[in-house]
């Protein structure tokens, strides 16, 4: 498909005299110099921007998406394995909750548990800061407030796991 360039750069059509002369084994930059108009005193400029691209992210694509799918998985493993642990031993004071995060490997397990839950929560806020707050101020001042309020409620956290 072939598009002229009064149509590609949106000026009239009343110069509709473009050719384009195909060469066999011409490369793109050849031919696209190979354009020529009769009357017509403009011309195709592959150096000319037709659309100004604002990228707002930094292109952690791919990471994020594993770090979204580890945290995941992470935080399904505890989860069941918390309702095993929890049907061996029901529970049914505050000292038998007690008893039960006395243990060395519960108290890893939640830890690694509330970390990747914040980590999960980030990654999904900043990925949403990124796509619908443009204004770059607002967006970093907000990330902040994210970031405080995390790094807050994993302290928090292990203060509950270890205090």
């Amino acid at each position: 498909m072939v598009f002229y360039a009064p149509f590609v750069c949106g000026y009239s059509l009343s110069c509709t005299r473009f050719t384009l002369r195909y060469r066999a084994g011409a490369g793109a930059d050849e031919q696209q110099a190979s354009i020529s108009s009769r009357g017509c005193s403009y011309a195709i400029s592959r150096d000319s921007d037709m659309v100004k691209r604002i990228v707002t992210g930094a292109h952690y694509g791919l990471l994020d998406w594993l770090a979204q799918r580890v945290t995941a998985v992470v935080m399904v493993v505890y989860i069941l394995l918390l309702i095993v642990a929890l049907l061996i031993s029901t529970p049914h004071d505050h000292a038998a909750w007690k008893t039960i995060f006395a243990n060395q490997w519960i108290r890893i397990a939640s830890f690694l548990f509330f970390v990747s839950l914040c980590w999960h929560a980030w990654i999904g806020i900043r990925n949403i800061l990124m796509d619908y707050i443009h204004e770059t101020g607002i967006r970093l001042t907000i990330q902040v407030l994210v970031i405080l309020s995390l790094l807050f409620y994993a302290v928090w956290a292990i203060e509950i796991i270890w205090g």
